[in-house]
């Protein structure tokens, strides 16, 4: 795909055929579409033996890493549970639907009749010899050659870490990012307030949202120009729209108990407990004043919540829960996920810029953990876990550490839990691309009330993003604002 996109795309840029320019840009769009056909059985979620197998699953991923000669035991049982998924996964039948058909003219003509006044669409790929930017508005269409991967990769990478650790000089790598991405626009596309951006790769882990592009005489925040919304694929944008999320209620899900050092514990069962627990984390005690003050806001507006806390907030109770088809989940909980080298995986930091991270041998898959159980195991979800749910218009918000990562590969669209939530059938995933603080109340309750008076997630996320800016005081540098991110599925 990389290969031919590129080649159309040059010849095009050469012999100035806009028609070759859109094959290319058509290209890359159906392989990011690729991975997210509606999936029209989901009877997996409603079986009972497939979710015991999957829960024994998952209580094997973390106990496959225990001390002595048990690990060879879990090894074995552990690959024979996989088995089992397996086959009842192939089993599962899945219904493609066919892409919609946009090839020539007419199919450009098509995409654009789907885009507002005020839109913009910004289609990125990255390349090995170069890489491109196809933007398209209801009236035009246009292609901006850019550097090669490597040098974008190497540019996001320096421009994303000056924001993460609020590098002193981070304004000038924003500003030389922001010119090469987007100086090639013409005016007429950088003049509409709403960018839908198709991107993959490297561009899902920068903090767009912080760049600093010019404006008039000065320059400003790209997201003080702009509404950013990411978006699936641009063949998203000419299918049928989904559900659309019921906000009678709201699903929390926070502060679990992650140690023995914990208070909730019962003394009688924290000494038995003691036995089994081999994975233990730390509390995130801001999630619950993060949670009630936002079920608070739900209840004055005559709304329904549910709150799952303490040893409620396990994967059983919250299977529980979103069979009542709540219209916005919320988990504030730890993710860890694997780094590559003998360490095992790494929790990602939790709290006040400059903790340290915790590193422990931990299973192989990214987890959102959930509460520990009354005997001491560890539990929580992983990607395979979210694909047996049914979201139907649900919006996922994550405000764990890091739940917008995942292993990206070149021309593969999304990763890690924004796929996974997007893949079971919600319309809108609210993520994080690294650690924050364990209390975001400052920026929830101007995002939430943008949500309940009817606005999209990437609209509520900006009013958020630039109610701290205005606002002064730690949260308004860039390193805690810029770091969520949203996406869409239409």
């Amino acid at each position: 795909m990389e290969a031919y996109a590129g080649l159309a795309a040059q010849l095009s840029r050469q012999e100035k055929r806009t028609g070759l320019a859109w094959q290319a840009m058509l290209a890359v769009e159906q392989a990011r579409e690729a991975s997210f056909s509606p999936r029209a059985d989901r009877t997996l979620a409603e079986d009972p033996d497939y979710q015991e197998t999957l829960a024994s699953w998952r209580a094997q991923q973390f106990w496959r890493f225990g001390e002595g000669g048990a690990r060879h035991l879990g090894d074995q049982k552990s690959k024979a549970i996989e088995s089992k998924l397996r086959s009842m996964e192939n089993g599962w039948k899945r219904v493609r639907h066919a892409e919609p058909v946009l090839d020539g003219k007419l199919g450009l003509e098509r995409l654009q009749s789907n885009l507002g006044p005020k839109d913009a669409l910004l289609s990125f790929s990255l390349g090995e010899g170069g890489s491109w930017l196809w933007a398209m508005t209801r009236n035009s269409f246009e292609q901006v050659p850019l550097p090669a991967r490597g040098e974008l990769v190497h540019r996001l990478a320096g421009f994303g870490k000056s924001i993460h650790y609020d590098s002193p000089d981070q304004d000038g790598p924003a500003r030389e990012l922001c010119a090469t991405l987007f100086d090639g626009l013409s005016s007429n596309v950088r003049s509409r307030t709403r960018w839908l951006l198709s991107v993959d790769d490297a561009l899902l882990e920068a903090p767009l949202s912080a760049l600093r592009c010019k404006s008039g005489a000065g320059e400003r925040y790209l997201i003080q120009e702009h509404e950013l919304t990411p978006i699936i694929s641009a063949l998203s944008l000419v299918e049928k729209q989904g559900a659309r999320p019921q906000l009678q209620l709201f699903l929390g899900i926070g502060d679990p108990v992650y140690n023995l050092a914990d208070d909730r514990w019962a003394a009688a069962t924290k000494e038995s407990a003691r036995k089994l627990a081999t994975t233990q984390l730390p509390r995130l005690p801001g999630t619950r004043e993060e949670l009630q003050r936002i079920a608070a806001g739900w209840a004055g507006a005559g709304l329904k919540y549910k709150v799952l806390t303490g040893f409620e907030a396990t994967p059983e109770r919250f299977s529980q829960e979103v069979a009542s088809s709540p219209g916005v989940i919320h988990l504030a909980v730890h993710l860890v996920q694997e780094v590559p080298d003998s360490q095992g995986v790494v929790l990602m930091r939790s709290g006040a810029q400059g903790m340290s991270a915790v590193r422990a041998r931990r299973p192989s898959e990214m987890f959102l953990m959930f509460s520990m159980r009354p005997d001491g195991q560890s539990d929580g979800l992983t990607a395979r876990s979210v694909d047996a749910y049914r979201l139907p218009g649900s919006l996922v918000v994550m405000s764990g550490c890091g739940t917008g990562l995942g292993t990206h590969q070149p021309g593969a669209g999304l990763a890690g839990f924004f796929r996974s939530w997007i893949a079971a059938g919600a319309s809108g995933v609210v993520g994080t691309l690294w650690s924050i603080p364990d209390d975001a109340s400052a920026l929830f309750g101007v995002f939430y009330e943008s949500i309940r008076a009817g606005k999209a997630p990437s609209m509520a996320l900006r009013d958020a993003q630039l109610a701290l800016l205005s606002q002064g005081g730690w949260n308004s540098r860039p390193s805690f604002w810029s770091a969520w991110t949203t996406v869409r599925r239409n």
